[in-house]
């Protein structure tokens, strides 16, 4: 994979420190990628800033940056931080935009380097409660899963710049052009599972990992392989068929959020019919589906306004 090659090349690059942004779907490997490069090319551990672990602002920067003792409630002594504690290592900040503004504009000074002297190409860092500045090399590394614009509406333009001097973008399983069977063999031979740890070789599962929707990626896979595992457990492997359709029925029951339009159904796109009587079909439908058994039942609705009423509409067609 191209992209892969690319982050073993930049995170193994000696030179001057830059920061780099990997955007890619959940479940893609972005973090398990890093990990395994940095242990591979610089034999060194990842230190990995969780940024939807963070309760409030205090608790962000007191992680990141350190603190002073006495600071805060709770600060009984000195704190160097995850920036000090990844010096001369990579500090991985995982789906970067769940990090507050607050937090995005200490960022943004942390990451600017000194251009001379002694501390050139160094991050210089405060601790929370300090008054002094210190100064840490290290290459920090950004991940998200959202989209480039969604990425964009949550994180300050400024930041952004300073996260995405070079952007790599892990393809999904399927945009990778990767054979899935051969992904999900990876993934159950990684489980060591004890006991039935023979790989699935069903045809009929494995065309069916061909058709489904991997939203989660390798963490689908895993699931699958779980439950697979599960199955074996119980019905035993020579019940390959009754174990798939238990599979089957778990990812369909829990995993599954594909909700497939039938083509040719009145709902879709079609020539002829304005978008605005195609949304007066699908709204007049919602209401005879809450009239319905399946639905609300009698529950009072205005078809016109949608609103709660004391007259119930005995005809939503009439509308």
């Amino acid at each position: 994979m191209k992209e892969l090659e690319l982050l073993r090349h930049y995170l193994n690059n000696p030179g001057k420190v830059f920061s780099i942004l990997i955007l890619g779907e959940r479940g893609t490997g972005k973090t398990r990628w890093v990990k395994e490069i940095a242990k591979e090319k610089l034999h060194k551990e990842v230190v990995v800033v969780n940024c939807a672990s963070f309760s409030d602002d205090t608790m962000a920067e007191s992680e990141l940056f350190g603190y002073k003792k006495g600071s805060f409630t709770g600060a009984l002594a000195d704190s160097d931080g995850l920036f000090k504690e990844a010096a001369n290592r990579i500090l991985f900040f995982d789906e970067v935009h769940n990090l507050s503004v607050r937090v995005q504009e200490k960022l943004m000074t942390a990451l600017q380097t000194e251009g001379s002297g002694p501390n050139k190409g160094k991050f210089c860092i405060r601790r929370f409660g300090d008054s002094k500045t210190s100064y840490v090399e290290l290459r920090p590394v950004f991940a998200s899963n959202l989209k480039l614009s969604e990425l964009k509406k949550r994180i300050l333009p400024d930041l952004y710049d300073r996260i995405s001097q070079l952007v790599l973008e892990i393809p999904s399983i399927h945009e990778s052009g990767l054979v899935v069977y051969d992904e999900f063999r990876k993934v159950w031979l990684e489980m060591q599972f004890q006991m039935c740890k023979d790989v699935p070789k069903l045809e009929k599962f494995i065309d069916w990992l061909n058709r489904i929707s991997l939203e989660g990626n390798y963490r689908t896979l895993q699931t699958i392989a779980i439950n697979w595992h599960q199955g074996r457990l119980m019905f035993g492997k020579e019940l390959e068929e009754k174990v798939f359709e238990r599979v089957k029925s778990q990812f369909e029951k829990y995993h599954s959020s594909n909700a497939v339009v039938p083509q040719g159904t009145k709902y879709n796109f079609r020539k002829g019919v304005s978008k605005k009587d195609m949304e007066k079909e699908y709204k007049i439908a919602m209401l005879r589906w809450a009239f319905s058994e399946d639905g609300f039942g009698p529950k009072q609705i205005d078809v016109q306004k949608g609103l709660s009423t004391s007259t119930r509409v005995k005809n939503p067609d009439a509308h």
